[in-house]
């Protein structure tokens, strides 16, 4: 038996059983639910973002923040960070 979804959502139906025999039961029903593919990331707080702020430094100084990739595809998926240095200045 194989299903394979087009489209997001809950799945209702039911497959005829044919025997020489007698059955309990002539069908069985079957329930599914697809969801999309979706690529994701979220903070240390369970918060899904798309830009994080580090806050105001002093030359020299760190700051760290955690952050997750979700993938909730069935697919690997690689990744990379990448980090675009800038200035804001203010007139």
């Amino acid at each position: 038996m194989k299903y394979k979804p087009t489209e997001a959502g809950i799945f209702k139906g039911s497959i005829k059983l044919k025997s020489e025999s007698i059955l309990v039961k002539d069908s069985i029903d079957i329930h599914a639910t697809s969801v999309e593919h979706s690529r994701y990331i979220i903070d240390d707080r369970n918060n899904q973002t798309t830009s994080f702020d580090f806050g105001t430094l002093f030359v020299g100084e760190e700051n760290f923040l955690k952050a997750f990739v979700v993938n909730n595809s069935p697919k690997r998926m690689s990744f990379k960070s990448v980090f675009r240095k800038g200035c804001l200045m203010s007139a």
